[in-house]
Parts: structure tokens; sequence; C-alpha cells
């Protein structure tokens, strides 16, 4: 008969499996919060930990309950995050195999004890002991390093994903087998798997912490490339300044010789002369200096930048609405240079000379900027394709916008039809006017 004691931390337990889970999801990927069918699932789930403990169950009757029991923290929690269900599956068992290895390591720790303890009593303590830790770390890194893991995380490969579970799960299963094998009265070899485990416990966390600081540095060096672009973008816009005022200052320079010429030609009543003559002078382009007003001064100097580029492949840049000023000039980069970069590029694909539109339109409201870009498709396969690269690959795409949008608490959809392609984009800013 299990002890009162005993049951109280298997409750306090499997409490905090649905606590740190639900803490990790919204950690990792989106805020959680159990709604009501996950909530009224809490009553059968701690009946059936209950009745697993208590009775004394048949083999095959007891293995389906624990199993069950196992399983259903993962569908209370999957209950209220439906559009991420293998994201709360996969951080679901990566934890639970964790904690299987903490309690594996409180076994053998405790053959080093001259008092015998029950070995429920010993696997559910060092669960309990892990589990409140972690709920300590999840709460810490919740209130200051949010953003900075999203970000991570969405760097991170199926590849990596797979390559982690596994390495988890392994290092798991020969944590049970040293603890299976460990025998109290052979000191020497349980030293041995004691160094074993701990050992590879270390292994996991320097494995985890190796993998987020190559993806923090790939960032960071992702974040000076950026930098990189935004300052060129900018000093090319005070170059183009520059020469808007030269050419503003000789044509005022010249204005009153011209008009002195022209006013003798038209004395003599040399009219066609005149005309060539104003001709002549129209023929000297005045460049502009700003061709797009959005509200966001990086916004127009990259929409400037960008539709030089894109009048090479018989292209042109519209715009329309409003850009609040408040984003900051990195994120307003890196959505904007990306997102018009790959329609220039599909512009490249056309093999007419028909001039072809590239269109932005933009709006601000309630705190949340909306960018809508479409532009012409010609090669539908090939975008798809591209779509699926990896940002570890290609570096700077799509893949780096939907990054940032998600950072700023935003979502990114995309339209491919054979004629177009239109990328919406929502995403947080600060305060601005609102259309």
């Amino acid at each position: 008969m299990i002890q009162p004691l005993t049951y109280i931390i298997i409750i306090l337990v499997f409490a905090l499996y649905i606590i740190n889970i639900n803490e990790l999801i919204s950690l990792t990927t989106q805020d959680s919060r159990l709604n009501l069918s996950s909530y009224i699932l809490l009553v059968p789930y701690f009946i059936a930990v209950y009745l697993n403990y208590v009775v004394d169950w048949p083999y095959v009757p007891g293995i389906c309950l624990t199993g069950a029991i196992y399983i259903m923290p993962v569908v209370i929690i999957a209950l209220s995050n439906k559009n991420i269900i293998s994201r709360v599956i996969y951080i679901s068992f990566l934890y639970l195999f964790i904690d299987s290895l903490m309690s594996e390591f409180g076994i053998i720790l405790s053959f080093f004890t001259t008092i015998s303890f029950n070995e429920q009593f010993i696997v559910k303590t060092s669960s309990l002991i892990f589990g409140i830790i972690s709920w300590h770390i999840i709460k810490h890194m919740r209130k200051t390093r949010t953003e900075e893991i999203r970000m991570c995380i969405s760097f991170i490969t199926k590849k990596i994903y797979v390559f982690l579970f596994a390495a988890v799960f392994s290092i798991g299963e020969l944590g049970a087998l040293i603890a299976l094998r460990a025998r109290p009265n052979d000191k020497i070899n349980l030293f041995i798997d004691f160094l074993f485990v701990f050992s590879s416990i270390m292994e996991l966390i320097i494995m985890v912490g190796l993998l987020f600081n190559c993806i923090s540095k790939f960032q960071y060096k992702n974040s000076a490339k950026l930098m990189e672009n935004q300052l060129n973008t900018q000093l090319e816009y005070y170059k183009k300044m520059e020469a808007v005022h030269k050419s503003i200052y000789v044509f005022q320079h010249d204005y009153k010789n011209h008009m002195i010429c022209l006013n003798s030609l038209l004395d003599q009543n040399y009219i066609d002369e005149a005309i060539k003559y104003i001709n002549d002078i129209t023929d000297h382009t005045i460049i502009t200096l700003k061709l797009y007003t959005t509200g966001n001064y990086i916004a127009d100097s990259i929409l400037d930048d960008k539709n030089e580029l894109a009048r090479k492949y018989n292209c042109h840049i519209t715009f329309r609405g409003v850009i609040s000023p408040d984003i900051q000039p990195i994120h307003m980069c890196t959505i904007l240079s990306n997102a018009l970069d790959n329609a220039i590029e599909a512009c490249m694909d056309n093999d007419t000379n028909d001039d072809q539109e590239i269109s932005v339109y933009a709006s601000l409201n309630n705190g949340f900027q909306m960018l809508k870009i479409t532009n012409p498709s010609y090669n539908h396969k090939a975008k798809k394709s591209n779509l699926k690269q990896s940002v570890l690959i290609h570096g700077i795409g799509l893949n780096n916008v939907r990054n940032t949008v998600n950072w700023l608490d935003g979502n990114m959809e995309i339209s491919d039809s054979n004629s177009s392609f239109t990328l919406d984009i929502l995403f947080r800013a600060s305060s601005g006017p609102q259309i």
C-alpha cells in the first residue's frame, strides 16, 4: 500500500508535469493558457493517477493505465494549443525523458545512503525536485529571455530537432539500464554508474548550451549584416540627397541664363530654335529626392533604393498607406528589404519587355502594422522551392522575415498563384497614425 506522503508527492509531480510543459510552451512558442476542455480533463487525469498507485492492477491493465497518465498531460495541453500540436508533443516527451533520467540519477544516489527508502518514493521525490527546479528556471527565463529564446528556436531546423530528441531518448534509456543493473553493495561499480549518469546529464546540458550558443552567434552575425545593409541604405540615401541639392543648385544657377537665351530666340521669332533649346534643357533630368512618403524614413529610403533596382528588370514599386515611424530600423530593414528583394527576384523571371508592378500597401491600426506586398509570379514551382529552403543555408530571405515577424508577436501569410505572389504581414508596432 502506498504511503500518504508518497501519494502527495506523486500528485505534486504529475501536477508539475502539466504546469512545466505548459510553461515551456509559453516560453518557446506562444503564451499558453488551459481552456475549459483542458480543465475538465484534469479531473479524470488525477483520478487515473490515484487509481494507478492505489489499486494493485494486473500487468496489462497496469501498463495501459501508466501509459495513459503520461500521455494525458500532452492531450490536456494540446487541447489549448491546437495550432501547435506537434510542438506540444515534442516538448512534452522531451521533458518526460529528461525527468526520467533525473529519477534514475536519484535511484543511484540513494544506493550510497544507509537509509532504506521505497523505490517509488525515491523516483517521485527525484521527479518532484527536478520539477520544482525546472519551474523556477522556466519562470525566470520567461521574465528575462523569452524573445531571445523564441528567436533562437526559430532558427533550429527539423534535423536538429530530430537529433536532439534522439540524443535525449538514448541517454534516458542508457540511464534506465544502468539504474536497473545497479547494486547497492557493489560500491565500485555503483560509483562508475553514478559517474556515467552524471556525465550523461552534463553532456545533455552542454549539448543544449552549445546549440543555443551556435544559434546566438549566427543570429548576431545575421543582425550585424542587417545593420550593415541598413547603414548602406542610409548612406545611399544621403548621397542621393547631396546629388539632388547639387542638381537643384546648378539648375537655379543657370535658370536666368536659360531665360535670357529663350527670350532672345523668341524676340527674333526663331520658334523652332526655341523649342529645340527647351528640349535640350529638359533632357537634363533633375534627380528626385523622394518618390515615397511612408511616414518612416527608413522605409522611404528602402523603397527608393529597391525601386531603382526594380527598374533594371522592367518593374516599378507603388506604395499606398502609412508605416509607423516607431518601428525599430533593424526590424524595418529586415522585413521590407527582404520582402522587396523576393518580389524583385520574381520580376527577373519576366521574359517580356512589359513593365510590371510591385504593389506595397501598408496600414497601422491598434498598434499593429500591416504590410501587403504583391508581385507578378512567373515561376511558381521555383518560388515554392525557394520558400522551403532553410534560413541556415540562405541567410537572409523570407524565413528571416518570418522570424522577425514572429519575434514581434506577428504573423506572416503567403498566397501564391500562377499569376501573382502576395505576402501579408502583421506585426506589433508602437504608436503612430492609424488608417
